[in-house]
């Protein structure tokens, strides 16, 4: 039974990582919506890859130490508050990122 769950855990969490190439879906609503450019949208995913590189090689050396479950459960964590930021920020990204959500 500890396998079947393993596996769905598995599924989710290359779901999640896979999400990140998803990018062209959302780039036309940022462009219509927001009135970004064609060159912020590829900065913003240039900068999320970058982002995404580096952290993986940061999780190496975590998942020695920490183990699978609890970093798989950190890095679910951390993934939803970046979405909810998002989802709160109301196209003002940058600034909200940085701490204007919490003192709304």
């Amino acid at each position: 039974m500890e396998k079947r769950y393993n596996i769905i855990a598995a599924f989710f969490i290359m779901l999640c990582l896979g999400s990140i190439y998803a990018w062209s879906i959302f780039v036309p609503e940022l462009i219509d919506t927001y009135g970004l450019t064609t060159a912020q949208t590829q900065l913003i995913f240039g900068t999320v890859i970058s982002v995404f590189t580096l952290t993986m090689i940061g999780a190496t050396a975590l998942m020695q130490k920490l183990g699978p479950r609890i970093l798989a459960t950190i890095s679910g964590l951390l993934y939803f508050i970046g979405y909810f930021i998002a989802f709160l920020s109301e196209g003002n990204f940058l600034y909200d990122g940085h701490g204007n959500v919490l003192s709304r």
